[in-house]
């Protein structure tokens, strides 16, 4: 062999070498990058960048397509971007890939309760759980489920497991304080939506929701008993009237025994009346009397045949739930009646038509308006439908804040209700006034086009 030939064989051997070198490296690289991305997107989800981080899990996923915490990544950016079916999807993908994850179950959980799926948002929770009993986010996930499903106690409790695991959690105590809230107890609402914020000032719905109790349904609530106490008048004691000032004296007592002659004379008319009466009618037969239905708007004599049997439908974000609760109480008081979510949504019913149904069979359409409302794409549809079926939208402002383009557009120029000062019972008061107005302006309508 020539010394040429040997230099040749020996240039093609390091030609080899390095070729399988670079083979073995290039997947390793890859996969790095990948990893690269998921970070990236993880540091975008972190500050809040949303459309970045879904970009980064795109650019992760087109390196590698298997990859379960790219599509982790993907699904909670396109949830944060309100786009929950999508996001859903992303998160189904994690979990074909690694049935176990359990951050994909809490992911689940979350998106499902987004889409209104409370039932199977407390599966995806109780999967999670399942899989890691101290998953304090999966306690979590199952103490919204059960609040979204008016199990408040229930939620209590998964909250609490929740809080034991981490006490440091600050949604978890935002969260019981929600369940707290819809049972009535405002004090210890109180206290746990103050623990939620000394751990996460930041935490909205432990402010908002904090804020509403203060304002509207704490003074609301109690009831103070008004002691008497007794003063002194001109050298005597005497009671003062609950509600009056202490300086109010007792008014005189009547005197009965003047009243007395008069009452016995009048009763012993009526009873003669009543006796002459009823000998002129014994021997004829009585008339069977039917009994007469409830009247409300839509029995009164000359009004519209009723779309169903709801007067009012009542939309709201759900962290205004209270006030919207305590705005039906207020409205059926006065023997109007009210399509109100969830408690009108019939056991087994597809949540969303029987929302829509709650519309079209409805007149009037009452708009709990806040912040949350105002960027919520539930309350954005109920809208949609709502002008769709020309009901009269009346906004009940409880913040003041001024409307997206979208809801300016669909609310149009009506008369806004402000209740953003206390005492909310008094802006109740007014929203019932206008909707009697109004139902009583549709009636005479009908009178006048029959």
């Amino acid at each position: 062999m020539t010394l040429q030939n040997c230099g040749t064989g020996l240039q093609s051997t390091r030609l080899l070498v390095l070729f399988l070198i670079l083979s073995a490296l290039v997947p390793h690289a890859c996969a790095e990058t990948a990893v690269y991305w998921v970070q990236a997107s993880k540091s975008f989800a972190n500050s809040g960048r949303w459309d970045e981080s879904l970009d980064a899990a795109e650019k992760a996923l087109a390196i590698d397509s298997g990859n379960k915490n790219a599509w982790l990544n993907k699904a909670n950016a396109l949830k944060n971007l309100n786009r929950d079916q999508e996001a859903l999807d992303a998160c189904e993908k994690a979990l074909s890939i690694d049935p176990d994850f359990i951050n994909a179950w809490v992911m689940k959980s979350a998106i499902l309760n987004s889409l209104g799926r409370h039932k199977d948002g407390l599966d995806a929770a109780q999967k999670a759980i399942s899989l890691d009993p101290n998953s304090y986010t999966g306690w979590d996930l199952k103490a919204v489920s059960l609040s979204k499903l008016n199990r408040y106690q229930d939620a209590i409790d998964a909250a609490d497991m929740s809080i034991s695991i981490n006490p440091s959690y600050a949604k978890s105590w935002g969260n019981k304080g929600y369940a707290l809230q819809n049972l009535g107890k405002y004090k210890e609402a109180l206290a746990a939506y103050d623990k939620a914020l000394s751990l996460d000032p930041n935490l909205e719905m432990a402010a908002d929701n904090r804020q509403i109790i203060i304002s509207y349904l704490l003074p609301n609530s109690t009831n103070p008993k008004k002691t008497a106490v007794p003063v002194t008048i001109s050298g005597s004691t005497a009671q003062p009237m609950a509600g009056t000032a202490s300086q109010d004296v007792t008014p005189p007592v009547p005197n009965l025994r003047a009243l007395f002659l008069p009452l016995v004379i009048v009763m012993l008319v009526i009873a003669l009346g009543g006796g002459i009466y009823a000998y002129r009618n014994h021997k004829q037969k009585t008339p069977v009397t039917l009994p007469h239905p409830p009247v409300s708007a839509s029995t009164v004599p000359g009004s519209p045949p009723a779309k169903s049997h709801h007067d009012v439908f009542i939309s709201y974000a759900q962290v205004n739930k209270p006030v919207a609760d305590a705005a039906c109480a207020k409205i059926e008081s006065r023997n109007i009646r009210c399509w109100i979510a969830p408690r009108d949504v019939p056991p087994g019913k597809n949540f969303p038509e029987a929302i829509v149904r709650g519309i079209e069979g409805s007149r009037i359409m009452v708009l709990i308006f806040s912040s949350h409302s105002n960027k919520s794409q539930h309350v954005l549809r109920e809208l949609t439908t709502a002008v769709k079926n020309e009901l009269i939208i009346i906004p009940f402002r409880i913040e003041n804040v001024e409307p997206t383009k979208s809801m300016e557009y669909l609310i149009g120029i009506p008369h806004w209700l402000d209740a953003i000062t206390p005492p909310l019972e008094k802006h109740l008061d007014t929203l019932v006034k206008t909707i009697e107005i109004y139902i009583a302006s549709d009636i005479k309508k009908t009178d006048e086009d029959n």
